[in-house]
């Protein structure tokens, strides 16, 4: 299955970063505070659009894939192959290409090596000192690559466990480490709130975002599912509908609690809402 829209969801979510990173770093103050476009202001969250769309992306392709091989072996070298070849080569260049631009004096400083490894094996954001170290922007790509060693081990197991099963493990694990990186993260210090985001953005921490878009493979690979999509074109409506009005809801939780750091609540269950919507 193809579905070429994703890549315009893709685009969004990447824009919606980038022009998130133009207010606050340059203190766009004229920006707009409210309307449509108060979206950028809270840019951030494309971050959770992209895990959602891998969680769906890459779990459709590895079922896929599953589906044409009887041997593990087999799956496990065509998915690994066809992740590294996505993911590696670019990480490495944009490293590259920042370090030489932007952080030159690395390469004459014999303790980068650290910062070159952990970026190297996609660990970096393990390591509150590593995880910007080398184009903060690329920490998600650490999440990203975990999730897709995840995938690749459990994927036979996921697409035939029954969707409750993943669900559960998927929220309680996100909600129990967020919740535990909350209690043992102290927000007064003199890195603020940096801690808490590092661990709680973990793999472990995301991994209700990545579920739902599991789930969403899932439902559109079972029978009811190809009926939804394939059926009565005027009942796709109700999914933009619906995602709306949860966008809505969750906007007006967010304002409401915008600091929300400090909040339980809100560092434990907002990011499912929003992966939701």
């Amino acid at each position: 299955m193809f579905f070429p829209l994703i890549d315009c969801l893709r685009g969004f979510a990447a824009l919606s970063v980038v022009v998130y990173h133009i207010i606050v770093l340059f203190n766009w103050i004229s920006f707009p505070a409210s309307g449509p476009l108060v979206w950028f202001r809270i840019g951030w969250m494309g971050v959770d659009l992209f895990f959602v769309i891998s969680g769906f992306v890459i779990s459709l392709s590895a079922f896929s894939t599953l589906d044409k091989t009887f041997l593990l072996s087999r799956f496990y070298g065509h998915f690994a192959r066809h992740r590294a070849a996505r993911i590696i080569p670019l990480h490495y260049l944009t490293c590259l290409v920042f370090i030489i631009f932007v952080q030159p004096f690395m390469l004459f400083d014999h303790h980068a090596w650290r910062q070159w490894l952990t970026h190297a094996l996609f660990i970096h954001n393990w390591f509150p000192d590593h995880q910007g170290g080398i184009n903060g922007v690329n920490w998600s790509l650490a999440a990203e690559m975990q999730f897709y060693i995840l995938i690749m081990l459990s994927a036979p197991w996921i697409r035939r466990c029954r969707w409750p099963i993943i669900a559960i493990f998927g929220f309680g694990i996100a909600w129990s480490w967020r919740a535990a990186t909350f209690t043992l993260t102290d927000i007064n210090g003199p890195t603020g709130v940096f801690h808490r985001f590092v661990y709680e953005t973990q793999l472990p921490g995301m991994l209700d975002e990545f579920a739902l878009g599991i789930l969403l493979a899932r439902f559109i690979r079972s029978d009811y599912g190809r009926r939804f999509v394939t059926g009565n074109i005027h009942r796709l409506w109700i999914t933009p509908f619906v995602s709306a009005v949860l966008m809505f809801v969750s906007e007006k939780i967010f304002w409401n609690n915008a600091f929300f750091w400090n909040s339980m609540a809100m560092v434990v269950f907002f990011r499912t809402l929003i992966g939701l919507s």
